[in-house]
């Protein structure tokens, strides 16, 4: 037995340790490779190549005699693999980059032009060919490759992402776009990948005006095609021409008897993006529909909240808007009453008593009415509360917004929502100048679950500490936090003198480029553009490296932008702040605008 087993014992011995030599070499001739000592790898790929010739230790064999210019060897290797595998037309290809790289452009040419020539129709050998030309950039011949072979097949709309993706390298719109939209027919399940794809190539205007074009050309061909329509009209939400969108979504919407629902998506993307107007008149198409359309109250509650951004949102409101907006909040709540359902647009409204018109009282009992309505959710009720509990300090009634803010922690002790309550409590006792207490609550909630508040947190806390921590008297910060507090309350006059005495008394003091920004958004809410933008160049002048250096250049740019019509003097700001401060939070707006003003297409 023993005489039996010896010999069986030594041959597998002798296999282990060929095994283990082997994953030796092959080891080591991958590090030589990854080194970029192509000598040394060619050598021990050889070795390898010829005890196991897998494609991966062809292609690094290949690879490494053609960076060490071992041109003999590397044709012999491809012509002999030709000669074993004639139907692998990789191999010409190979050869025929070899061709390339010795100079030889001609024969480099025929090889390739010999290798699509014997394309047989069978998909794996297409996209192997057609890849091979491809790890080469031979993007030309690999789309080729897919024609050829969609044609031998005898599938018109085969390979089709595969040759948009190679149109759109080589920079072919029309090409590109026909094979995606050639996809799109065939699979209108797949829209979305079609659209995913198509968001990288549309930046290109030659591309965007090509999907346009050959969208309108299809639908007129093929008008039942629903799908092309839907995506001209995606095209379009990408191309922010809500108006345009809104047209299609019309047409769409009329054949198909869809009560508006398209106008009410496009109505949201254009609010989200600033075009009121637009956004107002999708939702007056489905508000026409009257009473009994499913989407009529949808439609009237989100207009009404896109007309009140509208206005709060410009430069150049007037009372009379504010009291025009203002009868539209009564004559829907008339139609639909105050109730849970109605709970958005009541807080909308009462915002607009409280911060535009100074009507406390007003914007307190409406509140007061949904707070009382049991059927309004909790955690509603809870935000409520919170936004009652800052109307009471625009009344000067601190200790009442103290309770509420206080019920609204006890009751929501671990949740954001007691979290935003505390930091309001902290807040409040900022303002009335008890900044040690405050302090202490800001601390703890630097570690706050919402990013948000912690943020907010951890900016006052920051704010206290560098302007108390030097001083012998707070007298400067508590006529400051007077400052904001009164501001916060709309008495802007009396803001403005409690900064000018600031300045009069301490003109060197920390303070001071926090008195002009406070300032330059005092006078921007009192209209006066010009007195604001003197303080914001003030800082942008003289305290550039504090931390208001960025918030006044954004703002500066944005009234060159939005109130002036300074295009140039807005682009010079935008690109100021890009260059000189490069963590801001406001760097991606200022480059988007930068880049709007500059006319790029986004």
């Amino acid at each position: 037995m023993m005489r039996i087993l010896l010999p069986l014992l030594l041959l597998f011995f002798s296999i282990s340790l060929i095994s283990a030599q082997s994953n030796t070499e092959q080891n080591l001739a991958f590090q030589y490779y990854q080194d970029g000592d192509y000598e040394k790898a060619a050598s021990l790929f050889l070795k390898l190549y010829d005890k196991d010739p897998t494609p991966a230790n062809y292609r690094y064999l290949y690879n490494s005699l053609l960076f060490t210019k071992n041109y003999e060897t590397l044709e012999k290797l491809i012509r002999k693999n030709i000669k074993k595998e004639p139907d692998n037309l990789t191999y010409l290809v190979d050869l025929g980059y070899y061709y390339n790289q010795t100079g030889n452009l001609t024969k480099g040419k025929s090889e390739y032009e010999t290798a699509l020539k014997n394309l047989k129709p069978d998909e794996t050998r297409i996209i192997q060919l057609a890849s091979a030309f491809q790890n080469y950039g031979e993007l030309e011949m690999a789309a080729q490759t897919y024609e050829k072979g969609r044609n031998l097949l005898g599938y018109p709309g085969h390979f089709a992402l595969e040759l948009a993706s190679l149109y759109s390298d080589l920079n072919n719109p029309k090409k590109a776009i026909e094979n995606y939209l050639d996809y799109f027919e065939l699979n209108p399940g797949g829209a979305q990948t079609v659209k995913n794809l198509l968001q990288g190539v549309l930046q290109k205007k030659a591309f965007a005006d090509e999907l346009h074009t050959q969208l309108l050309q299809r639908i007129q061909k093929n008008p039942q095609a629903v799908f092309y329509a839907e995506l001209l009209i995606w095209h379009f939400i990408q191309q922010k021409n809500f108006k345009a969108a809104a047209l299609q979504a019309k047409a769409l919407d009329k054949r198909l008897r869809e009560n508006g629902y398209r106008l009410i998506n496009i109505a949201r993307f254009a609010a989200a993006e600033n075009d009121y107007d637009q956004a107002m008149e999708a939702y007056d198409y489905v508000i026409e529909k009257g009473i009994n359309g499913p989407f009529y109250k949808t439609a009237r509650e989100e207009k009404l909240l896109a007309y009140k951004k509208k206005i709060t949102q410009s430069y150049d409101y007037s009372e009379n808007d504010l009291l025009t907006l203002d009868a539209e909040f009564d004559q829907f709540l008339n139609e639909f009453g105050i109730t849970s359902q109605t709970a958005e647009v009541v807080r909308q409204k009462a915002e607009l008593q409280a911060f535009y018109l100074n009507n406390y009282d007003k914007a307190i009992s409406l509140l007061d009415n949904l707070i009382q309505n049991r059927s309004v959710e909790p955690r509603l009720r809870g935000e409520f509360k919170l936004l009652l509990g800052d109307f009471y300090i625009m009344k000067d009634e601190l200790w009442e917004a103290s309770l509420l803010y206080g019920q609204v922690d006890k009751e929501f002790k671990d949740e954001p929502l007691g979290e935003l309550a505390r930091f309001k409590q902290a807040k409040l006792s900022y303002y009335r100048g008890d900044f040690e207490w405050a302090q202490a609550q800001l601390d703890i909630l630097k570690s706050a679950t919402t990013q948000l508040i912690s943020n907010d947190a951890i900016s006052l806390s920051v704010f206290i500490t560098d302007n108390l921590g030097l001083d012998t008297t707070t007298w400067p910060m508590l006529k400051f936090a007077r400052a904001d507090l009164i501001f916060y309350q709309n008495k802007l006059s009396d803001a403005l003198q409690e900064l000018d005495s600031i300045l009069h008394v301490f003109p060197t003091h920390p303070l001071t480029d926090d008195v002009y920004f406070m300032k330059a958004k005092i006078l921007m809410k009192k209209h006066d553009y010009t007195g604001a933008a003197a303080f914001l160049e003030k800082i942008i002048t003289d305290y550039a490296n504090d931390l208001l250096g960025d918030d006044a250049l954004f703002k500066l740019a944005e009234l060159q932008e939005t109130v002036f019509q300074d295009k140039e003097k807005a682009m010079q700001l935008y690109q100021q702040l890009l260059f000189n401060y490069k963590d801001s939070i406001y760097l991606i707006e200022a480059r988007k605008r930068f880049r709007k003003l500059r006319g790029d297409q986004l």
